[in-house]
């Protein structure tokens, strides 16, 4: 027997801080390549 309730509270626990770190890790790195690119 397998709660699937509990199982995709426990995905849903670990995907969608991991998905909110992505983007804001995303926003920063295409902001770092950007001034990157400037100063160059």
């Amino acid at each position: 027997e397998r709660d699937w309730g509990i199982i995709m509270a426990g995905t849903i626990m670990v995907v969608i801080p991991t998905l909110i770190v992505f983007l804001l890790a995303q926003k920063f790195f295409v902001k770092g390549i950007a001034t990157q690119g400037i100063k160059e």
